[in-house]
């Protein structure tokens, strides 16, 4: 009788493929997020992320138990690392979404006014995050937070996130001869602008056929009060 063959795998290669085995049923599990299963991490099983692992991997040697629990000796284990993982800088959302509308800015395409370019950006994003898993993880690690670690990295995500959007917003107010007003500071457009963002968007997957104020879709709802609040919290550069 032959021998099954053994892998060659490092504990290192099944440790990141594992990984990227769980973060892809993580996102499966919001492909349609007005079904989505909003415990995904909880509901997460070394079994099922095995069996995903080895097809990524195209593996003739399945990953077993037996090379999985010498690198997590429980669920828990590994469903921390995966949160961890799932929170690495390369997983903040838009970086390149931002880029190309400051790069839209610097031409000769660019909207007339600061109202155009902040309903264009708004519309747009809204429609990009309602149709991207990656953005609900946030709310998906919250319950984690208590452990100091995860609590940590979900701090530097958040801020990662803002730090895109407060870059942009800055360049934006440059382009158009405005500057935050001296009582507030670019981190408190940038908190004030995500919470309205994020409060819209998961008013929308609470009820997909919701109006806003007036009547307002939610895209142009989002887009009126984003609009207000950069008004608000700039002024005008005195030449």
């Amino acid at each position: 009788m032959s021998k099954t063959p053994r892998s060659k795998r490092s504990r290192e290669e099944t440790r990141e493929l594992m990984l990227d085995a769980g973060a892809q049923l993580v996102y499966e599990a919001f492909r349609a997020p007005a079904a989505a299963d909003w415990a995904p991490v909880a509901h997460v099983r070394l079994t099922d992320v095995a069996a995903r692992a080895s097809r990524i991997a195209n593996a003739r040697t399945p990953i077993t138990t037996g090379a999985i629990y010498p690198i997590w000796e429980d669920q828990d284990a590994f469903r921390r690392d995966l949160i961890l993982h799932l929170l690495s800088p390369q997983q903040v959302r838009n970086a390149d979404f931002w880029t190309d509308f400051t790069d839209l800015l610097t031409s000769e395409e660019r909207p007339r006014t600061i109202e155009e370019t902040t309903e264009l950006i708004a519309k747009l994003d809204f429609a990009e995050v309602v149709a991207d898993p990656y953005y609900y993880l946030l709310y998906v690690v919250i319950p984690y937070c208590d452990d100091p670690v995860i609590g940590n990295a979900t701090r530097e995500y958040i801020q990662a996130e803002q730090g895109h959007l407060l870059r942009f917003f800055r360049f934006t107010l440059m382009a158009y001869g405005r500057r935050i007003r001296p009582s507030l500071t670019e981190a408190d457009v940038s908190r004030a602008l995500t919470a309205l963002f994020d409060g819209i968007v998961l008013s929308h997957l609470a009820n997909p056929d919701q109006v806003g104020y007036a009547g307002l879709a939610l895209p142009d709802l989002l887009a009126e009060a984003a609009t207000a609040i950069l008004l608000a919290f700039s002024e005008p550069i005195e030449e």
